[in-house]
């Protein structure tokens, strides 16, 4: 439960977000880019297990995890990409929140990502963030 607190956090986040949405329609934001065709796409996962935090008697307090939240392109520069990244990061780093299933106590960036891959002849970039985001379950 806590991972879907987390994602739709950073979903209801990113596509409140102009810049970002001008540059990446929100039909194109998404947890799986299996069926990815078209580009640019944003991509949010989970990226480690989510550890549980335990009170008297076993009562869940919440978890926190590390989510990266990453622009993919099909470009060889990540240029065009930038103002929706830093508003990622903007929108993403000391934020907070509610979701229908949860709440989202803090998200605090914890590193960046910025690299280029070749794959069947065509370049991509990825440029993005890991964020720690803790998350609380409604009871």
């Amino acid at each position: 439960m806590h991972i879907a607190i987390a994602k739709m956090w950073i979903y209801q986040q990113v596509t409140a977000d102009p810049v970002i949405t001008a540059y990446v329609p929100p039909d194109r934001i998404t947890d799986d880019v299996t069926q990815a065709t078209a580009y640019p796409i944003l991509q949010y996962t989970s990226v480690d297990p989510v550890p549980i935090s335990r009170g008297i008697g076993g009562a869940i307090l919440g978890a926190d995890g590390l989510y990266l939240v990453k622009l993919i392109l099909a470009s060889k520069s990540n240029t065009p990409a930038l103002p929706a990244y830093n508003q990622i990061k903007a929108r993403l780093h000391n934020g907070f929140g509610q979701t229908s299933q949860g709440i989202v106590l803090s998200s605090q960036l914890e590193q960046e990502i910025n690299y280029g891959e070749l794959v069947s002849g065509v370049q991509y970039r990825h440029l993005g963030a890991i964020f720690r985001i803790y998350t609380q379950e409604m009871q």
